[in-house]
């Protein structure tokens, strides 16, 4: 064979293979593509807006307060309350509206007193007995009152409106939070139940008086917001009493900071603004031993009588850690000395509050038998002389001698 048709039949060969190779490819198949695949996080945005009144510096009475009023938006430099000029008797009232855009959410409010100042004490003030020179002991704290209500949106405190915690600013102190749950797992001052729903609007009711207030609450009228039936047509729903404010709050001034929180409610169905405390597990145990060896020269002393609690040896006198709950405490006795447990222990049983102290008394204290002395019997025998420290009364019979016998006399 010449070399041409040996690379002829090589051609062949090699084109019958590609086409084979070919072939074992041509299934039957479908191909399908998912594109643009995306997450994109949702929002929760919380808005604010608030219809202040307060009373005029100028007539007394009533009137919007353009200062503490604005629509809806986000705070930033936005306040609930700035009045520079407030006298015994002053009241405000603001309706706040909550915004909870997007999705559900639970709401919290949070209060922080963050200055309570004296400013400068004039003579008013110290003769009214304001005797403290501390920047940060105001008075007017302490004297200007809030209230704090479920509002339905017309400025005005009604009777089926639920309350929220209120008083005196000043009992917080300086620095210090008061957080409110608005709608949590555990609370929701509407009556609704459960978050509040994306996109939904509910109203607080907030009033001050500088002064004793009073609760005057009107007939829920069902109307909400209508333009006429708000405070200056009816009243806020309290009033305001400043004859008994004293001078010790003149010049005094404080400031407050006021928060909103909005959290999601989705995966969090237990949320709760005040998270709950941990019941404390353990808690505090002092033993005290108290040896009482009368007129007797016996030297045994409180080391002498071993002390425990449950099975665990303790000293007298030094708290210890133990688990809440009940527990036993005990001693090894002395021969010739009588055992009393105090009224906080009887038996030894005392309970172990949880985060909390607790204390037992032991008094051990010797008996005539075993004091070495004659107890005036008149007899002038001692112990085991003496026929009442015996058991059979018999002071010749040493093995009927009970140091523990209380008394010589014989019964």
């Amino acid at each position: 064979m010449n070399t041409k048709k040996i690379f002829l039949s090589l051609s062949i060969i090699v084109g019958v293979a590609a086409l084979a190779y070919g072939g074992t490819q041509s299934f039957f198949s479908d191909t399908e593509t998912s594109t643009g695949n995306t997450f994109t996080a949702g929002e929760i945005d919380l808005k604010i807006d608030n219809e202040s009144y307060v009373t005029s510096t100028s007539t007394g009475q009533l009137v919007l307060n353009e200062n503490t009023s604005w629509t809806l938006r986000d705070l930033t430099i936005e306040k609930f309350f700035d009045f520079d000029d407030i006298k015994p008797g002053d009241i405000g009232e603001d309706t706040i509206s909550i915004h909870v855009d997007n999705n559900d959410s639970w709401l919290c409010a949070a209060v922080t007193l963050t200055s309570d100042n004296e400013n400068n004490r004039n003579t008013p003030e110290i003769k009214d007995g304001d005797l403290t020179d501390d920047p940060n002991g105001g008075e007017l704290a302490d004297q200007v009152n809030f209230l704090w209500w479920a509002d339905d949106g017309d400025n005005v405190l009604e009777k089926d409106e639920g309350g929220l915690p209120g008083g005196p600013i000043g009992a917080l102190g300086v620095g210090d939070v008061a957080t409110v749950p608005l709608a949590d797992s555990g609370t929701n001052i509407w009556g609704d139940q459960g978050p509040l729903p994306g996109g939904s609007e509910r109203f607080i009711g907030k009033g001050w008086c500088f002064g004793a207030i009073t609760l005057t609450p009107f007939d829920q009228d069902e109307l909400g917001k209508t333009g006429s039936n708000g405070p200056l047509n009816r009243g806020p729903g309290f009033t305001c009493e400043g004859s008994q404010v004293d001078n010790t709050a003149q010049s005094d001034s404080l400031t407050a900071d006021v928060t909103f929180t909005a959290v999601q409610s989705r995966n969090n169905s237990d949320y709760l603004c005040v998270p709950r405390q941990e019941e404390p597990t353990t808690g505090q145990l002092t033993v005290t031993k108290v040896v009482n060896n009368g007129q007797s020269a016996t030297t045994t002393v409180v080391a002498d009588f071993p002390l425990f609690v449950d099975a665990t040896s303790v000293l007298s006198g030094v708290a210890n850690i133990f688990s809440a709950g009940a527990h036993t405490v005990s001693e090894t006795n002395q021969p010739g000395y009588t055992t009393t447990f105090g009224a906080e222990c009887p038996g030894g049983v005392i309970n172990v509050p949880g985060g909390g102290s607790a204390s037992c008394t032991i008094t051990n204290t010797i008996t005539e038998c075993a004091d070495g002395i004659d107890n005036g019997d008149e007899d002038l025998l001692i112990d085991t002389e003496d026929p009442g420290c015996h058991t059979d009364g018999n002071p010749t019979n040493p093995a009927s001698y009970d140091p523990n016998i209380p008394s010589e006399s014989l019964s």
